[in-house]
């Protein structure tokens, strides 16, 4: 499970956007770098950097060693107010 507490570390600099460039012609580069571009604009439309969400999760299951984990209890709640309703009040 990759939660966004998480994909939210993982903010799209201008450095790795750059790197895309740096290896055009190289089929995997150019179709990351044409996923990355539909996301420019992010930043000055939300105010929000973008960050790897999905990407990151996608890029696991191709290169397991980008990633390190350790185990976390944690606690599901099903019941009650939602976090975007507790917000909302």
């Amino acid at each position: 499970m990759f939660p966004l507490d998480v994909t939210n570390r993982v903010p799209v600099a201008l450095d790795f956007v750059r790197a895309f460039g740096r290896h055009y012609g190289w089929h995997v580069s150019d179709l990351a770098g044409s996923l990355l571009a539909l996301t420019f604009g992010t930043l000055e439309t939300t105010g929000l950097p973008y960050c790897c969400w999905d990407s990151l999760t996608t890029s696991y299951l191709a290169e397991s060693d980008i990633c390190t984990f350790e185990t976390v209890r944690c606690d599901v709640i099903t019941q009650g107010e939602s976090r975007e309703e507790r917000i909302m009040r």
